[in-house]
């Protein structure tokens, strides 16, 4: 569900985040696909560099 301000600069927006389970490991996959509406739009490094976070902060709450 991707609406508001960043259709404004992409014509497509998804999100995909997998998780695979191995016995204790836990391999987590987002995929980012986007569309932008023209070659002046940049690249969503910020939202990229959020689902790195939230990664990290699942991680290092499971690894406590």
């Amino acid at each position: 569900m991707i609406g508001g301000d960043i259709l404004e600069d992409y014509d497509s927006f998804y999100l995909t985040v997998h998780v695979e389970t191995k016995g204790e490991d836990n391999i987590v996959t987002w995929i980012l696909e986007y569309e932008k509406k023209n070659c002046n739009v940049p690249d969503p490094h910020t939202l990229m560099e959020f689902c790195l976070n939230v990664t990290k902060d699942i991680e290092t709450h499971h690894l406590n």
